[in-house]
């Protein structure tokens, strides 16, 4: 994962890897969504040793922490495909087998 602050120059923009956390060689990333506010972020995809991947960010991106735990019950190891942020608290997430759950009230 990797993350610039000036990707709008285009080839003259710089990226830097973010700090994520260590996980299986045979992790997928499928898809990204940052609210509004740029800063709060979520990253889905899928892994052998749980099925569903969900990374947390509240800084831009720099850096990730695996809240896959959080959402196990609802996934139940389905791969998720999708993300969408409304906003800092309110994000719906999909995935295989008719997966979609939702966050905020």
């Amino acid at each position: 994962v990797y993350g610039s602050t000036n990707a709008s120059m285009g080839a003259m923009s710089t990226w830097v890897a973010a700090t994520t956390p260590m996980l299986p060689m045979d992790t997928q990333l499928h898809a990204a969504a940052f609210a509004p506010n740029g800063l709060t972020g979520w990253l889905v995809g899928k892994n052998s040793s749980n099925g569903s991947l969900l990374f947390t960010t509240g800084d831009g991106g720099a850096t990730w922490v695996d809240a896959s735990s959080t959402i196990s019950s609802l996934a139940q190891n389905n791969p998720l495909h999708a993300v969408y942020a409304f906003d800092a608290t309110h994000v719906w997430i999909g995935g295989e087998n008719d997966t979609l759950i939702t966050s905020g009230n």
